[in-house]
């Protein structure tokens, strides 16, 4: 350390040495433009960062820390320092950054238009549909009552803040830095409420909603005034019929906009999706948020909300992360320049201006009682009381990095008089340290807020630990994919800490990370989803990734996927929607996981559920390689995606006494559950397994167990009636006998060309798994003696481990079978089961027997088609 001082000061000494007999001109040819903005450009980069880090560290705002790192390098302080090279200091044109004409200005643009971007990208459109008026009102009062306000005490303080220079009600300049100081920080909201677990809280729902609709009404409303403030530069005259026309032009470019890039968007989405890359989808929605932003400058308003716009638009696709991580360096990078170089226009000397310090005094108190009055009345509509009331008041006070975004950008358009810079930085500054102590302390009061009796589910807390921060980000990404997979919406609320709002409908899940820590945060009711998605998150990972799976206990997982109390009626609109009775199987005949696995798609494929039966069991079997899907207490979840089906399907089978299924107590499994879901589709699939897991507790797996048939499996399962009305009669017999196994027209020599013809047929369901073994089995046994069933029907019935469930073939004869027992029959039925299916065929015979009456037989007859056939005897 020693030696490395003694090197810097002798290289300082040198410095004018270096210099020495040469002229001012020769002096500065080194440090001509382009150099001073690299170095203006590195310096800001680096003391942005490093306020930024300090800040958090102490923690306080990041933001408050990278506007305080510009102050310290300002013209006012170190930045006017005289150097060999600059002896006007370094950042002594501070003044003209914001200048078009001066190139940090281009990188100061870019920054804000992917500032304002990612705002767009990171608005969840959906939950603002969802939001309850009260919220909208709180956020539309307080913006409304704050803005004229602030406002009136802007008109009547600007000659101390403007230095002499007076503003009116319609000045542009007014009504833009209004509107800046209007809106509140989702970002800072979240993270406080977050903090304290109060993001699902009556009143922390309300101030979210709050403050979602408050910066969508000021960004439309700064594009309104920036607009306007363009014409007045061009001549026009200030007044309200200027801005009613710049709102009508806003709503104009807005829509141009949306209608433009809603069609591209989508059109991109599906072109990665299909091609499995986002190079170039990335590449076009740069190239849409930069035209966007030219079509709103060109038509006189600001970039800015071209940009959002178009943010919002890609927002509802499935690109959204994938341009947000390539948007980091930007965003992490140069957004901070962009508040660095704000503070770097701050000037210290207005401390000693009595007048300037009371105006901005004044413009603080009434920006924050005017924000918290406005908001917290409103709110009464959401059944909030007093109480609840003064917390969305105060979460929606802190302003942010939305406010500085939007001065910086007003920076670029006009001059801001010192003076009103400085008292907006001010409440930025006030705001940001005094809020988060106010909220901590109201919400930390007993009570939930509300008028009306609310019970708050105490929130569940459930965090893995990884080994490093890399290896945690890479989880939570991959865990934001599988909930988006499965149909919900990811929102990023923190721009520097990662905290995501997972929702879809009344499932609401915050997923945060820190250092090697992945944390979520829900009710209870969600444990057995997010146990679910780390679960199947798990399984996927590679041997790369192995140590990955060391902090995850499997084992640990599978047993508390079952752990939730169950929850009477959830479940049961989803499992009765996704369940069938032809899908329901009392009786497995199977006996190892695989086979139970190939016997439940069978099923599926049999009822048209399935396009791919081999792509299907191979997806399965794929996915029992990473990890068992064996739980605890009987119960396996068998499940994958795969494009052998285009919705979510399942199948369920029973298997009394029990198979090997790699469960995670060690006992035999009873009861298998098979969900197959498409591979490219948003789909409910491990929302599913979670309802299922909820539904078969103790109670719901005993009487499963002692369904004896479909029907009844169903009822459990669904707590309604079957889907089909009357098939208990025909349920065996309508999954023995496909319509593919009918033939209307056999016409054989004799009874074994018949019995021949009726294997082939049967060999059509799939349940045959050897042919030609089952054919010399049965011409040894020649020839076979039928059963009658009336006098024109003849049944043989074929026992062999040849098939693995009870499969029927029908055949129609116009002339007659001559059969071994004497009479020429116009009917036959080959009926073949394994042993282990003897009841199952006793109940196949008797559904045959009631559906082959003297009505049954007369309208099989009559049938003009095999399915016209099945269909008489399913009557």
């Amino acid at each position: 350390m020693r030696d490395t001082a003694t090197i810097f000061l002798a290289l300082a000494a040198g410095a004018p040495a270096a210099w020495a007999g040469q002229s001012d001109a020769a002096a500065h040819v080194w440090a001509g433009p382009s150099a001073r903005f690299i170095l203006q450009l590195g310096v800001l980069v680096f003391v942005a960062k490093m306020g930024g880090r300090l800040f958090h560290r102490w923690k306080l705002s990041r933001v408050l820390g990278e506007v305080a790192a510009g102050l310290l390098v300002g013209p006012f302080l170190l930045g006017g320092l005289s150097l060999p090279v600059f002896p006007e200091g370094l950042m002594s044109d501070a003044a003209s950054l914001f200048h078009a004409q001066d190139p940090m200005y281009g990188v100061i643009t870019i920054a804000l238009v992917v500032f304002f971007f990612l705002a767009g990208l990171n608005t969840d459109v959906r939950q603002l549909r969802r939001s309850t008026p009260g919220g909208i009102a709180a956020g539309l009062g307080g913006f409304a009552f704050c803005f004229a306000v602030t406002l009136a005490v802007l008109v009547a303080a600007a000659p101390a803040l403007t230095g002499s220079t007076a503003w009116s009600w319609t000045t542009p300049h007014a009504l833009l830095v209004c509107t800046a100081v209007s809106v509140s920080s989702v970002g800072m909201l979240a993270r406080m409420l977050s903090a304290r677990q109060r993001l699902e809280s009556p009143a922390g729902n309300v101030a979210l909603a709050a403050a979602l609709t408050d910066n969508v009404a000021g960004l439309f409303l700064f594009t309104v005034f920036s607009g306007a403030l363009t014409a007045v530069a061009r001549g026009a005259q200030p007044g309200l019929p200027l801005l009613v026309s710049m709102a009508a032009r806003t709503l104009l470019g807005v829509a141009l906009v949306a209608f433009c890039g809603i069609p591209v968007a989508r059109f991109v989405n599906g072109l990665a999706l299909r091609e499995r890359t986002y190079t170039s989808a990335f590449a076009v929605s740069a190239a849409c948020l930069l035209i966007a932003g030219g079509v709103m400058g060109a038509m006189g308003l600001s970039v800015m909300s071209g940009a959002y716009v178009m943010g919002l638009v890609f927002s509802t696709t499935d690109l959204r992360h994938e341009i947000r991580e390539r948007l980091d360096f930007v965003s992490l990078v140069l957004v901070p320049v962009c508040f660095a170089a704000l503070g770097m226009q701050l000037d210290l000397r207005l401390l000693g201006e009595p007048a300037l310090l009371a105006g901005a005094a004044g413009l603080v108190l009434a920006a924050c009682t005017a924000k918290a009055v406005g908001a917290a009345l409103p709110a009464l509509l959401a059944d909030l009381n007093g109480c609840g009331c003064l917390r969305v008041g105060a979460a929606v006070m802190p302003r942010s990095e939305l406010t500085l975004a939007l001065l910086a950008a007003l920076a670029g358009m006009a001059a801001l008089p010192p003076g009103v810079l400085f008292s907006a930085v001010l409440l930025v500054a006030v705001t940001s340290l005094w809020g988060p102590g106010l909220v901590r302390r109201l919400f930390e009061t007993d009570g939930n807020g509300t008028r009306k009796p609310f019970v708050v589910p105490a929130p569940v807390k459930i965090v893995f630990q990884f080994p490093s921060h890399q290896a945690a980000m890479l989880m939570i990404n991959r865990a934001v994919e599988i909930f988006e997979d499965d149909g919900f919406y990811a929102h990023r609320l923190n721009r520097y800490q990662v905290l995501y709002r997972i929702s879809r409908e009344a499932q609401v899940i915050h997923l945060g990370g820190h250092e090697g820590e992945v944390a979520f945060e829900c009710s209870e009711r969600e444990r057995p989803l997010v146990n679910a998605v780390m679960l199947e998150l798990s399984s996927g990972v590679e041997q790369s990734l192995r140590e990955l799976q060391k902090p995850l206990n499997d084992v640990l997982l599978r047993k508390s996927l079952q752990s939730a109390a169950p929850t009477a009626g959830v479940a049961t609109s989803m499992l009765k929607n996704r369940f069938a009775v032809e899908t329901l199987k009392p009786r497995l005949l199977a006996t190892t996981k695989q086979g139970a696995i190939s016997e439940l798609v069978s099923l599926l494929y049999e009822n048209g559920l399935v396009m791919d039966r081999e792509r299907a069991v191979q997806a399965v079997f794929e996915r029992e390689q990473g990890l068992s899907t064996g739980l605890e207490h009987g119960l396996a979840i068998p499940h994958a995606r795969t494009d052998a089906v285009t919705r979510l399907v399942c199948a369920v089978g029973l298997k009394r006494e029990g198979l090997d299924f790699d469960a995670a107590d060690g006992k035999p499994t009873r009861i298998v559950v098979l969900v197959l879901a498409p591979d490219h589709a948003a789909t409910p699939q491990l929302q599913l397994i979670a309802q299922v897991c909820r539904q078969l507790d103790e109670k719901g797996r005993a009487s499963l167990l002692a369904c004896e048939t479909p029907e009844d499996m169903f009822t459990v399962l669904a707590g309604g009636t079957p889907a089909r009305a009357g098939a208990q009669a025909t349920a065996p017999l309508a999954t023995a006998l496909p319509w593919q196994s009918v033939s209307l027209d056999l016409a054989p020599a004799d009874q074994a060309q018949a019995l021949s013809l009726l294997l082939a047929l049967c060999a059509r369901s799939g349940a045959v798994s050897a042919l030609e073994e089952l054919h010399a089995q049965m011409q040894a046994r020649a020839p076979l003696i039928p059963e009658r069933i009336g006098d024109d029907v003849a049944l043989f019935t074929v026992e062999s481990p040849g098939v693995f469930r009870v499969a029927l073939a029908l055949g129609v004869s116009a002339q007659g079978v001559a059969c071994a027992c004497g009479s020429r029959c116009r009917v036959c039925v080959l009926a073949l089961y394994p042993p282990s299916a003897a009841e199952d065929m006793a109940r196949v015979k008797a559904a045959l027997a009631r559906a082959l009456d003297a009505q049954g037989l007369a309208a099989l007859l009559a049938a003009q088609s095999s399915s016209e056939a099945r269909e008489a005897l399913l009557r």
